[in-house]
């Protein structure tokens, strides 16, 4: 009988090492990958920006230094979106195996895409939605007193962050597992109820 408890006990504590060891691992791709996100956005968020010609005329300062405090706390919204998805996501199903858990398109096996019909018809549907997005929000934006001329730039982020998320999930559906799927329809359901509606702000 002590015997029998003695083992139990050891296959507990087995266990909740292999659970530790998994979400230890979990948290430091989440980790990178919220660095990589936070980059990424930020960025983007700047370069969208830029198309704001012609420029609105602001008291003090450049549009850069309104636009950066803009940029940084979008950034970080994505940044602690995806670390949450990557985190869950990684403790669950990936992260003891560490296969495939790039939460990015891997763009090094676009030729891949070519070859799957469910990948063709994803981007070809995708990219004309995308496309008639922007074209409206031009038409949208040509209307108002302030015109620019390239639409909202709002609007160029929503459609630039699409994109990575879009061909994140297309890259999802030629892995062998098809590994982050489900992070990657995440990360595009959070865009839609929280990064979209920033393209409605006047």
């Amino acid at each position: 009988m002590m015997m029998f408890h003695k083992r139990r006990s050891l296959a507990g504590s087995w266990a909740a090492n292999e659970m530790s060891k998994r979400i230890g691992i979990a948290a430091i791709l989440a980790l990178l990958s919220a660095l990589r996100y936070l980059v990424l956005t930020f960025l983007l968020h700047i370069v969208a920006g830029a198309i704001d010609q012609p420029r609105r005329a602001y008291t003090e300062g450049s549009w850069l230094a309104h636009r950066l405090p803009e940029s940084l706390f979008v950034a970080l919204l994505v940044a602690a979106a995806i670390f949450l998805i990557a985190l869950v996501d990684g403790a669950i199903r990936y992260a003891d195996a560490c296969h495939h858990v790039a939460y990015f398109p891997c763009f090094r096996s676009s030729r891949l895409w070519l070859h799957s019909l469910k990948a063709r018809m994803t981007i070809t549907v995708s990219l004309l939605c995308l496309a008639a997005y922007y074209a409206n929000s031009v038409l949208r934006v040509s209307s108002r007193p302030h015109r620019t001329l390239f639409g909202h730039p709002e609007s160029l982020f929503v459609v630039l962050m699409f994109t990575w998320g879009i061909l994140w999930f297309v890259d999802t559906l030629v892995r062998p597992r098809q590994e982050t799927l489900v992070a990657a329809s995440l990360f595009l359901i959070f865009l839609y109820l929280f990064i979209e509606p920033l393209a409605h702000v006047p």
